[in-house]
Order: C-alpha cells, then sequence, then structure tokens
C-alpha cells in the first residue's frame, strides 16, 4: 500500500530519532519469556585456560548458551532443554531434558528460577560452568497465596522478585536469595482469566522500569458464546506496579481496546505496544464499532509514560486480518508480521481455516519518518511468520516457523535465526516438523 496511506505515526516536531545499527545501537530486545527455559543437563567442558578454576578443580567454560524446544506430542506439548558452550546447528534431543509441560523460566544473574504452574512452586537453579550440571539450591511454594493459573516473576534487583496475580488480586514479593516470600498485598483484580467465553492473559513477564517500578501488558480475547461482546468501555492494557507503595495502576486507551502485548524497545529503551492480534476477528463476528477496526500501537517511555508525541495506526498502511505485531524497531523502521486472508469465513466455526497459508502471512517494514512501506523478504521461507525473542550480544534472535507442506499445525517446525542486517538472516538452529525452538539465552 502506497506509503501516503501510513498516517499519524509521528509527530515530527517531537521526535527524537534513534541512530542506525551502523552507529552501534541495537534493535529492541524482548523479555517476553512466558514459556519454558530452564537448565539442565551435562553437555562439555571448555579447554580455556587454567586461571578459570572452580573450586572442585575443573574448567570454568568461556561461556554457556540455553535453548529450549517445543515438541509436539499426541498427548500435548512437551519442553525440552540443551546447554552448551554453543547452539547446536540442529535440535538435539539426546542431549537434552525433557522438562514436562506449563514449565515457565526467569534469569536473573547466573540462576534460573523454574515456575512449576501444576505444583505452584518456584524452583532456584544453578549451574556448574564446567560441567554444566544444575542443581536446585531452593524451592519457594506459592500454593497459600491463592493464585492461579501462570504467574510472571519480575526481578526488581539482584534479591527482589515480583510475583503478580492480576487475575487473582494479589502481588507477592519474595527474597531470591532465600527463596521467601518477604510481602503480600492484596490489589483490585484485573477480571477473571477466564469468564462468559473472554480469556485474559499477561502478555509481558513484567518489565523493570528506570523508576524502580514495574510494567506488565494485557490482552482479551472472546473466543465462543458467539456474538455478544461482553466490554462496553475499553479492558486495561498495562499495569504498573510501585514496589515502595505496593500501589497498582490499571490503564486504559481507546488505541487499544482489548489490550495488546509489549513485544519490542527500540535504542533509546522505550517499548512499543503491539496492537491485540483478535482486534478483526472479534469485530467481524461480533458486530463491534469502530474502535475495534483500527491497529494501533503507541510507544511508553523507560518510566512507563505513555508517550504523547508519538501514535501510529498500523491498519492505515496495512490490511490486518490478524496479528499486528511489531518484532524490530531498528533507526526510523518497524518491521510488523500480520495475516491479510482473502475472506472471513461465514461461519463462526470456520474461522481458523485460513490458518497456515503462506499466502496470508506477511512482513511489512514501515518507514516512521517518509511514511513509506515496503516488503521484508528474509521470512518468505517460513510459511506462518517470525517472532523476535532476544538480543545477545548485540545479536537478535528470531524463531520462525513454518507448516510442511501436507502436514497439519502439529507438525509445524520453528528454527532459530540469527540477524545478519535488517534484512539479512543466517540459520543458526534447524528445527523438525513437530520440533520448534522456542527461547535460548546466554547465561554466562
Amino acid at each position: 500500500m502506497a506509503g501516503e496511506q501510513f498516517k499519524n505515526c509521528l509527530n515530527t516536531k517531537e521526535m527524537k530519532f534513534l541512530k542506525s545499527k551502523n552507529e552501534n545501537s541495537k534493535w529492541a530486545w524482548l523479555t517476553l519469556l512466558l514459556v519454558g527455559i530452564i537448565s539442565l543437563g551435562v553437555i562439555s567442558c571448555s579447554e580455556d585456560e587454567d586461571n578459570n578454576l572452580t573450586p572442585d578443580g575443573g574448567v570454568e567454560a568461556e561461556s554457556g548458551y540455553l535453548q529450549v524446544y517445543q515438541v509436539r506430542t499426541p498427548s500435548g506439548v512437551v519442553m525440552y532443554a540443551n546447554i552448551g558452550e554453543s547452539f547446536p546447528d540442529k535440535i538435539d534431543l539426546s542431549n537434552s531434558i525433557e522438562l514436562g509441560s506449563n514449565i515457565g523460566v526467569v534469569a536473573s544473574g547466573d540462576n534460573f528460577f523454574v515456575i512449576n504452574t501444576n505444583a505452584q512452586t518456584i524452583s532456584k537453579w544453578e549451574i556448574d560452568k564446567s560441567t554444566f550440571e544444575a542443581n536446585v539450591t531452593g524451592v519457594l511454594s506459592y500454593a497459600s497465596l491463592g493464585l492461579t493459573g501462570f504467574v510472571p516473576i519480575a526481578f526488581i534487583d539482584d534479591s527482589k522478585a515480583v510475583l503478580a496475580g492480576f487475575f487473582d488480586g494479589v502481588i507477592a514479593e519474595f527474597n531470591s536469595e532465600t527463596m521467601e516470600i518477604t510481602e503480600t498485598r492484596q490489589i483490585q483484580p484485573l477480571m477473571p482469566g477466564s469468564s462468559n467465553g473472554v480469556s485474559a492473559s499477561i502478555t509481558s513477564n513484567g518489565i523493570g522500569l528506570e523508576n524502580g517500578k514495574v510494567m506488565y501488558s494485557f490482552q482479551h480475547v472472546v473466543e465462543g458464546n458467539c456474538c455478544d461482546f461482553p466490554f462496553d468501555e475499553p479492558t486495561p492494557f498495562m499495569a504498573i506496579y510501585d514496589p515502595s507503595s505496593g500501589s497498582v495502576e490499571y490503564i486504559s486507551d481507546e488505541r487499544l481496546p482489548i489490550g495488546g502485548l509489549f513485544s519490542t524497545s527500540d535504542a533509546n529503551g522505550n517499548w512499543y505496544m503491539s496492537p491485540n492480534y483478535y482486534l478483526e476477528v472479534n469485530r467481524h463476528y461480533f458486530g463491534l464499532d469502530d474502535r475495534y477496526a483500527k491497529y494501533y500501537t503507541i510507544r511508553v517511555d523507560p518510566n512507563g509514560n505513555i508517550d504523547p508525541s508519538f501514535e501510529c495506526e498500523l491498519s492505515s498502511a496495512i490490511t490486518i486480518d490478524y496479528g499486528g505485531q511489531i518484532n524490530a524497531v531498528l533507526g526510523n523502521e518497524i518491521l510488523v508480521n500480520y495475516q491479510d486472508i482473502d475472506t472471513w469465513p461465514s461461519a463462526y466455526s470456520d474461522r481458523w481455516n485460513w490458518w497456515g497459508n503462506p499466502d496470508f502471512t506477511n512482513n511489512t517494514v514501515i518507514d516512521m519518518t517518509t511514511n513509506a512501506t515496503k516488503p521484508f523478504t528474509a521470512f518468505d521461507d517460513y510459511s506462518l511468520g517470525s517472532f523476535y525473542i532476544t538480543t545477545i550480544d548485540g545479536d537478535n534472535y528470531f524463531v520462525a516457523t513454518t507448516l510442511p507442506e501436507g502436514a497439519d499445525v502439529s507438525n509445524q517446525q520453528g528454527d532459530l535465526l540469527r540477524q545478519v542486517s535488517f534484512d539479512e538472516f543466517v540459520l543458526v538452529t534447524e528445527g523438525a516438523p513437530s520440533f520448534n525452538v522456542q527461547n535460548v539465552a546466554k547465561l554466562w
């Protein structure tokens, strides 16, 4: 679509230009790790110099990398973890540890804190840097707090972390060194996680702000009970928790009527809110008003304040039927992943019959200074698109997924890609049908 159709993206009088990558700026990095990282296993040891000796006489590996796999089985999705001095060329289950399902992990320093939703526990794991062995050094049970579903962890400092139960009306803080709960606070619940055909979810794992507060994002999805829409007013898309006062502020905006997700930040530490994927799905089948017809993004500064000089209506530049995730901000350009289908099925029960068709998946670059758009072809071989997951040592990593010809959705394959330039990516780890690289991290 012509660039002049992309309107209201920036207030040019107040716009701050970002440095390009050639000026040593970094892409945005995503802290959202809502599913699956855990460190286990023995892979290899280093041949580094002896000045890296461990207390038991071993030699520390120079680096340690973690890779998490998602494997689809007839009984459900199972997570595996692989750890070594580098990422493997292909998914390697022979040197991986089966984690099970409903597992989430947050890293802090050299440790991993593993959330077991089923058991309602958080385990602290420490890794031997010479053998890659992992051991549990502490376990915290949060069952007595009455929290349900997945509960994100955000670290305020090296010893203080927050458990956020927005749907249950509870915020808890714990000491990550002693693994003891130190504070429990009752808050106003956002809403039940699932009620009357509505699914609500936390879409960021807790983002630490420069002012010491923690920021979260939410989205609401109407699935079922077609076709009455339960919301008369915009739902909160963001919450700010202040540990010093114990208060929570919920924030709503007409531009994000049923929420979205913080998916990336820029080189200045500003965060960009991607719109709710389901806007057009809900609008088409539930007959909503014009508030639900446009896909917006907003920008939030490093202290959690909405930037009043910035507004970008993605749907004025591209046709979005599903998605609209902003995967990267580089200089003045944003990369948006979305689906543009031919025709919505007339029957609500058939609303997903287009999913997996590569003709409908798009990646578009939008220049926010010229309002021009251009295609992004680096992911063209991946029928289900790609999403940014993290930045390691200045390099940006994406998971790109495809559906092998003739396969059903359970056999999708996810590869790990590393960014070379804004338009060039290299394959790091190759997945396999039903096997996806899910998340990666550098441990040290």
